[in-house]
């Protein structure tokens, strides 16, 4: 059977009405033949290829006499095109007359029982019935797993009920349906793609994504074309607007590409072993053409480790790293129980940060930084391990070294707390001890920034930042100028450097017109210059700067610090823009312009 609709009612519970959960139509309960006639005729189900048996969640067809009385469809419907194929909401959901008192709760038509288990006090109680002999069956393992822990319900994002009150004198007898006064999706910014879950969104998505080859057929003659993908994305982002009401981002769109690649390749994997069933098989069969595509589904994001990381945990294989980070981490509680006092202690995280670095030492040579990072990893790939384990949706199996690791993690509580912190001086609150102590050095100035590189003794107040960081001044460079030598860690970076030489500037100032090649200068500009916004002031001489490093330059020299030497004849100067200068009066025949 297909969910095809929801019944409405009045605040009364006098008036009852069908709404079609794939467009905006609606009309009264007793027209259900015309509803019935509406859904057959604008909403076909297609599920069943030639040849193949039709699917548990395919539509029964009424008798063709049913059709013989509404032949004329044009007097039973004043829909446009577009309107006849839009979805209701994130999942099919219905109503029925037993749950009209419930008015805003819907419920999915796949919806499934969390199975009931005692709860336990850390993932150890998880997994206290696994032998290391049962190994031998990794989906019995898994079965395991799902069945000892706490009971957890999933949190599927729930669609809105957008159903309004009809009015009651409002008479359908022989009429056409009407459109109902509100527009009945929701708008979203993302799209979760699932093949378990019936959601009309994904339909569409699939039928927008097979019309640009371009993206998953290398046969194609515009494969992995950046400005054909450039196209094709702007299509597939319009398209789902005007359809589903999804408004993507490009980002986001590349995120949903990814999951139903990921999706397809998991049940192909199932199809091939016949362990597909239900709902899966109809989205497997939408989906054919990607059978050509180079994609593999073997690789999950929960892995994807950084390669500037010094401690690499790596949960693919089992390896001595890995196994003393978990070892060591688990002597230290105070990161990980609540329960005791200086969980939320700010000193004491820290200290157990850098005893862990010590004890890494010899193996390793990490600092308090690398730790946290590699810290919160663990914890990022436990939880999501967990929740790939526990849930119904097509997801890659664990590996037996991914259910070892699992068990050395037992230590974790079953849940990821929620770590509050709040500052001692301002009271916000933070989720992350690092966090906040980059907030008390910029807000309070107080300790020092948080993430320390690992290869020289700088600061940041982020973790991009150092990572950033680290690109630039401690990884080769292999970027290299079409235009001179220059090299760069970047493309950013590149792109920046480039407009030096074809004197692009992207950003133009709309008070005068002036344009420079980078968004910061243009904000320099506009508070400077327009606003007369001169932010940093000298403690010496009072005097006013709009920009830091003006302020920075100037305080050397107060303190005659002069660090930018010529490389021609060695003179110093305290700013680039003083060396600048010198280099063109002194060592080229071309002199600056008044």
């Amino acid at each position: 059977m297909e969910i095809c609709g929801s019944i409405l009612t009045n605040t009364d519970y006098t008036e009852f009405h069908l709404k079609c959960i794939y467009c905006s139509i609606e009309s009264e309960l007793k027209d259900w033949q015309q509803f019935v006639h509406h859904t057959r005729n604008a909403h076909r189900f297609d599920d069943a290829d030639e040849g193949s048996a039709l699917s548990e969640n395919e539509i029964e067809c009424a008798p063709e006499e049913l059709f013989e009385t509404f032949a004329d469809t044009e007097n039973v419907m004043y829909v446009k095109e577009e309107d006849a194929s839009l979805p209701q909401e994130e999942e099919v959901l219905y109503e029925t007359i037993d749950i009209l008192k419930q008015e805003d709760d819907l419920q999915s038509p796949i919806r499934m029982e969390a199975p009931t288990s005692p709860t336990y006090n850390s993932i150890d109680g998880c997994l206290e019935k696994m032998d290391d002999d049962s190994y031998d069956d990794e989906s019995q393992v898994q079965e395991e797993i799902v069945n000892n822990m706490s009971n957890e319900s999933d949190n599927y994002e729930e669609a809105s009920d957008n159903s309004t009150d009809s009015d009651s004198d409002s008479e359908l007898e022989g009429k056409p349906l009407r459109r109902s006064r509100t527009n009945p999706m929701s708008i979203k910014r993302k799209l979760k793609v699932s093949f378990i879950r019936q959601n009309p969104r994904v339909l569409h998505f699939i039928e927008e994504f097979k019309k640009h080859p371009c993206l998953w057929n290398p046969n194609d003659t515009s494969y992995k074309n950046e400005k054909a993908e450039t196209e094709a994305y702007n299509a597939i982002i319009e398209g789902m607007d005007k359809k589903v009401n999804v408004l993507f981002t490009e980002i986001e769109l590349k995120k949903s590409i990814q999951q139903l690649f990921k999706q397809f390749a998991i049940a192909t994997q199932k199809a091939d072993k016949n362990q597909l069933t239900g709902m899966a098989v109809r989205y497997l069969r939408k989906c054919k053409f990607l059978s050509n595509s180079y994609y593999s589904g073997a690789s999950d994001d929960d892995d994807e480790e950084s390669k500037s990381d010094v401690i690499q945990l790596n949960f693919k294989e089992i390896n001595d790293v890995t196994t003393a980070f978990i070892e060591t981490f688990a002597n230290f509680p105070v990161l990980y129980d609540s329960s005791l006092p200086d969980f939320k202690s700010l000193e004491a995280r820290t200290e157990a940060y850098v005893k862990i670095a010590q004890l890494l030492a010899p193996e390793l040579r990490v600092n308090e930084t690398e730790v946290h990072l590699a810290v919160m990893r663990l914890r990022k790939w436990t939880y999501m391990t967990l929740r790939r384990v526990k849930s119904k949706e097509l997801r890659r199996a664990c590996t037996k070294t991914e259910l070892h690791y699992l068990q050395l993690c037992s230590f974790l509580p079953p849940k990821s707390e929620s770590l509050v912190i709040n500052c001692e001086y301002c009271n916000k609150r933070f989720f992350i001890d690092y966090l906040l102590r980059a907030h008390l050095v910029k807000v309070h100035d107080v300790g020092e920034l948080p993430y320390l590189c690992s290869q020289c003794p700088r600061r940041f107040e982020k973790a991009h930042d150092m990572e950033r960081h680290k690109l630039r001044q401690h990884c080769e460079k292999m970027l290299k100028c079409e235009y001179c030598d220059s090299t760069f860690a970047l493309k950013n970076d590149l792109n920046v450097h480039i407009r030096v030489h074809t004197g692009e500037k992207p950003y133009v100032c709309e008070l005068c017109g002036k344009s420079f090649r980078l968004k910061l200068l243009l904000d320099y500009h506009i508070n400077g210059f327009h606003l007369n916004l001169r932010p940093f002031e000298c403690d010496i001489c009072h005097q006013t700067y709009r920009k830091r490093v003006q302020l920075k330059n100037h305080m050397k020299a107060h303190l005659n610090i002069k660090d930018k030497k010529c490389d021609e004849c060695g003179a110093a100067f305290t700013c680039p823009t003083s060396l600048s200068r010198h280099r063109k009066t002194v060592h080229s025949n071309t002199k600056p312009q008044k």
